[in-house]
Parts: structure tokens; C-alpha cells; sequence
């Protein structure tokens, strides 16, 4: 009998070590990434007695299946499992439920109801209750989650697609990590939750709960920047940084607050001060806002105090760009202007750049001088002028949007550096400009002498030149077209026609008299003889079944000079029915009536292959 138990303890051992051994084995290709291999490797262990391997295995059986891309597998995985009783694995269960249901792609239509018991033929509003009910059942948990802590549970519980915004740190708990699946999914009203999220206690919960906190008080925002200065205040209180002027003269009144609370752990004092800091800067109250950003950033917490660092450097580092560059070309004799945005810079340079030949030998690509991005060739020329503006600004680190004028010079084009340096570098925000008497445009319309009249020119353009102070016709223009050369007429006027042998073609031209340049930038045609028809097809549904008909109602318009219109010839259309497999199913000619349309019903086959038909 002896004998017989001690055998009998020996084979338990070695089927509980070959478990444990598949669970080792499956979990390594889980973590590698091979999920169908780790699939297969969970199969053997999805019975287990052992509750622990059992929901390990069918849990992560579900994950993989997700990952593969295997959707309605992985939903019909968790939604056949029946809920642990033991908490922690009811937790996790309901968690990877409703992540599942809420991250797999959804193909049938809103109306569609095929199955109560199948999750892969849900319809949308299905899918959308289980995961609502799901969140509901991990609310009704909540006090229960507060006391599991999240990190051994993270490989179950984790979605590659989780985009929550509280930092890994602020979710020492289940509870924590389901703040921002309750929000995004309004399981409870959103104050609700937080209030609940810093009243519940719980295992590590101390510092968290100040944290949030401190975003309750952050529900009460505004949606108007100055309005948002008494809760800046009372944030500001509430970090302890009370070497601010409005934290002082806040700090008495705000104490009677309901909202508020003297934060003693680093999270809520970080929390605070970093939004704080925010509502100030989003008011504009920069001097304030950097103050709050220098007591967090004393403060050991890397997580919330690197977010400090990036609203101080926002607010102090140097900023210099053109904001706007103006018109681009400019009448000779007048100054352009440009609108730079400025911040903690005290001198600025403008150089200007006359730009030679060598820019308008481009092959016909002018439109290189609307922007110019190549600042390094710029600084390769030496500038026909350099001038040093000093700038003044409203307030300690308020930005200023400032004009600088560029004065006329010649007539041509120019490059125009803006820069914080005395020696311009590469980087550094540029425009063109073009002083000029010249103005230029193209039409594929001739113009009448009754101006509601006007006859298009199939695949031509007219080329006008005006003067640009008057607007008057300005005769003799040279105009560049590919390395062509060309004149407008005594009237101003040029017509180029479009490439026959092309179904579409663009221009770019440049034009040239006196010294004075005008582009015509990316005029073009298309061609559509080769389709002048096109044909509309409607069907009553999106997705059928087998069996069912498919309503199909026509429609054929033709390309007229301008727009398209109902087709007016005597040809037939016909319609051709293929299935999933590319092959014919039915085929049918009909004629059109005066509008160009027709209908016709077809039926699908019985037995015929799911999938895509055309």
C-alpha cells in the first residue's frame, strides 16, 4: 500500500513538473512574440485542475489569439470562459474581456443581429454592451482592485494598445490602471470616478491618491484660459509653492475650499504645481508659471517633474520665426513686410540676399523661390544688406509678433534670413521675395467682351502680362517655359497649348522684362478622353447573405467642358456579377433611359463562397 501511494505522489509530482514546464515553455513564446506556437502550448493546459494554471493558460490563450489577429477567436476565448471567484482572477478575466471587445476591429453592420451566443457575429451594439457591461462589473470591484497591486498582473492586463495618459508609475494598482478606461468608456460620471479614485484607500495607494486629487480639482477647468486663474491659485496652494504671489494671496480664501487639501506626498506637491504652472501659462501669466515650474523642479519625482521642464523651457527658450512672410511679390519702390514671432530674444538680424541667375536656372522649377529651404546655399553669398533690429516685448517671456520691414533694394528676387546670431546659420527661418513691376496669370478661358460669356480653350492657356501698379496690358514680356523663351503680344498675350501627347500637363513659367521676374507657378491640364464616361453603382445593401438579392440601380454621366451630365447616347450597359473567387456569376445588358440609368436585381447563389463580390 505504501509502495502504491508512493508511486501514486510520484506520478502527481511529475505531471505537476510537466505542467509547470509547458506553462514555462508557452509563456516564452507568448513573450517572444509567437503567438500561434504559444497557442498551441497554452491547448494542453486549459482544463487543468489546477485553477492558477487553468486561468493562466485560457487568459493568455485569448491574448495571443488577439495579437495574431485572430479577432473573433480571441472574443469567443474570453466570452465562453466562465468568471473566476477568486478576486484577483476575476479581475484580470474581466479586464482582458473588455480590452479584447474594446480593441478588436468590428466588420458588420450596425442593424446586423445574427447571434446571441457567438461574439463574432455580434452586431456593434452588442459588442459595445459587453464592454460596457465588463467595465461596469470591474467599477463594482473597485474598492477590491485597490487592494491588488498591479505589477503582477501586468502581462495579463497590459493591451498593446493601451494609449491611457497616467504615467506606469501612478498605477500601483488595478484600481489605478482603470482610471482611464472608466473615463474613456464613462462608466461613471467623470468626477465620480475621481472622487472615488482619492477617497478609496488601499495597498500603496497614498501618493496616487493625491495625484488624484489633484486632477478632481482639475474637472473644474474652464474652457476660457483667464477663467482658469482661481484654480490655478488654489493648485498652487495645494503644492505648497507659496513663494508665488497668487498662492499667497489665495492661500487663506482656498483653505475653506471643499477641493482643497495640503499635499504631503511628492506626487500630489508635483501634480499641483505642474498644472498650475499650466493654467498660468495658457494665461498668459509666464513670470508666475515659470516660479511654480522652478519649486517642481526641486522636487524628486522624474516622471511628473520632466513634464515642469518642458512647460519652463516652452515658456523661456528663445523663439524667433517668420510668422508670416507676406505677399511674395512686391511692387518696386515699396518695402515688404514680414511678421516674425519673437520671445526671449533681445537683437535680431535680417540679412537679405540677392538672388543671381544661377536661382532661376532650374529647369523650369520656380516654384523653388516661394520658399526657400535651401538657407545653406544662401549663406554661401555674401548679403547685399544686414540689419539689426532690437525688440521689445510686453512682459518678461511674452511672445510679440513684430513687422520687419525689408526695404526695396533693385528689382529681383531675394532670400530673406532672419536670425538671433550675428553670423546667420543654417536652420534659421527664410522667405523670398520678389520686387517687381510685373504681374502674371494664365486661364484656359478666353475672355469676351460680354462677360458672361466665356469660351474654354480645350488644352490651351492664355498668358497675360500686366503691370503690376496699374493693371494694365504690359506688351514685349519674355516668358520662360522649360528653357523655351516666348513674348507676349502688343496686348500682353501669349497662348501656349498643352502637350498633345500627354493626358496631363504642368507648366511652371517664369516671366521676364527690365530686369523684373513674375512666376506662374503649376498651371495644368488633364485629359480625359481616353474615360470622358463614368459609371455610378448603388446597391440597397452593404453586406448580404446567401440567397439573398442584390438591388443594383446605374447611373452613366458624360465629361461635358465643364461638368459631367446624364449620358445622351444609344449604348447599352452591362452589368457582370463576379464572386470572391473573381469568377462569373451573371451577367446582364440593359438599356439606359433619358437620365442615363437603369436597374437590375440579382440573386446571390446559395452555396456560394463568402468573401468580397464585385
Amino acid at each position: 500500500m505504501k509502495k502504491l501511494l508512493t508511486v501514486i505522489l510520484a506520478l502527481a509530482a511529475f505531471a505537476g513538473a510537466a505542467k509547470a514546464q509547458n506553462m514555462a515553455e508557452a509563456n516564452k513564446s507568448f513573450e517572444q512574440g509567437l503567438y500561434q506556437q504559444a497557442v498551441n502550448q497554452y491547448a494542453p493546459l486549459l482544463n487543468a485542475k489546477d485553477t492558477n494554471v487553468r486561468y493562466e493558460a485560457q487568459l493568455k490563450t485569448a491574448r495571443a489569439l488577439q495579437y495574431s489577429g485572430q479577432y473573433d477567436a480571441a472574443k469567443k476565448a474570453v466570452f465562453n470562459m466562465q468568471p473566476p471567484k477568486d478576486n484577483l482572477w476575476k479581475a484580470r478575466y474581466y479586464i482582458v474581456k473588455a480590452q479584447i471587445f474594446e480593441n478588436t476591429p468590428y466588420y458588420n453592420l450596425p442593424d446586423l443581429q445574427e447571434s446571441e451566443t457567438d461574439p463574432a457575429k455580434f452586431t456593434l451594439k452588442q459588442l459595445e454592451k459587453v464592454k460596457k457591461d465588463t467595465y461596469a462589473a470591474l467599477w463594482d470591484m473597485r474598492g477590491t482592485l485597490a487592494d491588488i497591486s498591479l505589477k503582477p498582473s501586468w502581462q495579463y492586463v497590459k493591451s498593446r494598445w493601451d494609449d491611457g495618459t497616467t504615467p506606469p508609475a501612478l498605477q500601483p494598482t488595478l484600481f489605478d490602471f482603470l482610471v482611464d478606461s472608466w473615463k474613456r468608456n464613462e462608466t461613471a460620471p467623470y468626477k465620480t470616478i475621481l472622487e472615488q479614485a482619492y477617497n478609496i484607500g488601499g495597498k500603496d495607494r497614498d501618493a496616487v491618491r493625491e495625484y488624484w486629487h489633484v486632477q478632481r480639482i482639475m474637472a473644474e477647468a474652464k474652457p476660457e484660459a483667464k477663467d482658469n486663474l482661481p484654480l490655478a491659485g488654489l493648485l498652487a496652494a495645494v503644492s505648497g509653492a507659496t513663494g508665488s504671489d497668487e498662492a499667497q494671496e489665495l492661500l487663506a480664501m482656498k483653505i475653506k475650499d471643499p477641493l482643497f487639501f495640503r499635499a504631503q506626498e511628492v506626487v500630489g506637491k508635483a501634480a499641483a504645481a505642474a498644472e498650475a504652472a499650466k493654467f498660468y501659462l495658457y494665461a498668459e501669466r509666464y513670470e508666475t508659471a515659470v516660479s511654480l515650474t522652478d519649486y517642481c523642479l526641486k522636487l524628486p519625482l522624474n516622471y511628473i517633474t520632466d513634464n515642469c521642464k518642458k512647460i519652463k523651457d516652452a515658456i523661456t527658450a528663445p523663439l524667433l520665426g517668420i510668422e508670416d512672410g507676406g505677399p511674395f511679390n512686391v511692387p518696386n519702390q515699396r518695402p515688404a513686410k514680414i511678421k516674425v514671432r519673437a520671445a526671449n530674444v533681445d537683437t535680431a538680424y535680417m540679412y537679405i540676399y540677392k538672388l543671381g541667375p544661377e536661382f532661376l536656372e532650374n529647369g523650369g522649377q520656380w516654384d523653388a523661390l516661394y520658399a526657400i529651404w535651401r538657407t545653406s546655399e544662401l549663406l554661401e553669398k555674401k548679403p547685399a544688406r544686414k540689419i539689426t533690429l532690437a525688440l521689445k516685448y510686453p512682459a518678461k517671456y511674452a511672445p510679440q509678433s513684430i513687422d520687419f520691414e525689408v526695404p526695396f533694394i533693385s528689382p529681383g528676387f531675394y532670400g530673406v534670413v532672419i536670425s538671433r546670431h550675428q553670423q546667420p546659420r543654417e536652420g534659421d527661418p527664410a522667405v523670398s521675395l520678389n520686387f517687381t513691376n510685373i504681374a502674371g496669370y494664365a486661364t484656359s478661358f478666353a475672355l469676351t467682351n460680354n462677360l458672361n460669356t466665356q469660351k474654354y480653350l480645350g488644352g490651351a492657356y492664355n498668358i497675360y502680362s500686366l503691370d503690376a501698379a496699374t493693371g494694365l496690358d504690359m506688351p514685349a514680356v519674355t516668358v520662360h517655359e522649360n528653357n523655351k523663351k516666348r513674348a507676349t503680344n502688343k496686348a500682353g498675350l501669349l497662348r501656349l497649348h498643352a502637350d498633345a501627347k500627354k493626358n496631363y500637363d504642368k507648366k511652371s513659367l517664369l516671366m521676364q522684362k527690365d530686369g523684373n521676374y513674375a512666376i506662374i507657378n503649376y498651371i495644368s491640364y488633364n485629359r480625359y478622353e481616353d474615360n470622358i464616361y463614368q459609371i455610378v453603382l448603388n446597391t440597397d445593401r452593404a453586406i448580404y447573405r446567401p440567397a439573398q438579392e442584390i438591388k443594383v440601380k446605374a447611373n452613366v454621366v458624360e465629361r461635358k467642358i465643364l461638368d459631367y451630365a446624364a449620358y445622351s447616347g444609344r449604348e447599352k450597359l452591362t452589368l457582370t456579377l463576379h464572386g470572391a473567387n473573381r469568377q462569373e456569376i451573371a451577367k446582364t445588358t440593359l438599356p439606359l433611359d433619358a437620365m442615363g440609368g437603369a436597374e437590375h436585381t440579382f440573386t446571390l447563389p446559395q452555396d456560394g463562397m463568402l468573401g468580397d463580390y464585385s
